[in-house]
């Protein structure tokens, strides 16, 4: 039983990387950036630990944070620093069309 809901939950969380990577796979695809779906995993797995250790040294590093953001798109999606933020920017709007989505199709409420 306890393997069953590991299996489960490990199921879950890989499922949940794939969608909150592919907002990212899109913006990079739109650019004319290398992207797959398995590297945009592994960049948003990376800016994660990224960002988390730059505010766990430097609780107020938010334009720290920001930059490394932009420099990883830069160097691992080989875009140019204009496109990487632009992908940033759709990345960000992908992401709240598609949580929107799937609110109207769940029937969640926006004004809780």
């Amino acid at each position: 039983m306890i393997i069953s809901a590991a299996f489960t939950a490990l199921l879950i969380i890989i499922a949940a990387f794939i969608i909150a990577s592919l907002p990212l796979h899109i913006a990079v695809k739109l650019l004319g950036g290398k992207s797959s779906i398995i590297k945009a995993i592994l960049v948003n797995v990376i800016s994660g630990i990224v960002v988390g250790a730059i505010y766990a040294f430097l609780p107020f590093a938010s334009i720290i944070a920001f930059i490394a953001l932009i420099w990883l798109y830069h160097e691992i999606f080989r875009l140019r620093w204009f496109k990487a933020f632009l992908a940033w920017i759709i990345q960000i709007t992908l992401s709240f069309l598609l949580i929107l989505l799937l609110g109207i199709i769940f029937g969640a409420s926006l004004f809780l």
